[in-house]
């Protein structure tokens, strides 16, 4: 049973964006390349962008007082709604 259904630039950045939050959570290794950036976002906070296809997402990831993720979050999501696409945290 399909949950959603569809192409373009916007599903391609939601697919990317989703691919760099399973990486943090469960495999940072993969992070490790030219095609990432880092960099502090606050004192319980980092940000990491990663890019792909010419395509360029990021997101800040809160951590806990041990540096173990606890928080993600990026507007580079779409949400395909009744009135068409829309960017959504």
């Amino acid at each position: 049973m399909p949950v959603a259904d569809g192409s373009g630039p916007e599903f391609d950045t939601s697919e990317l964006v989703t691919w760099l939050n399973d990486a943090v959570l469960m495999a940072p290794a993969m992070l490790l390349g030219t095609r990432t950036a880092w960099g502090a976002a606050s004192e319980d906070s980092f940000w990491v962008s990663v890019t792909d296809a010419g395509r360029t997402v990021r997101a800040e990831v809160f951590v806990d007082g041990e540096g173990r993720p606890r928080d993600f979050r990026t507007e580079d999501r779409f949400a395909d709604l009744p009135g068409g696409l829309v960017r959504a945290p």
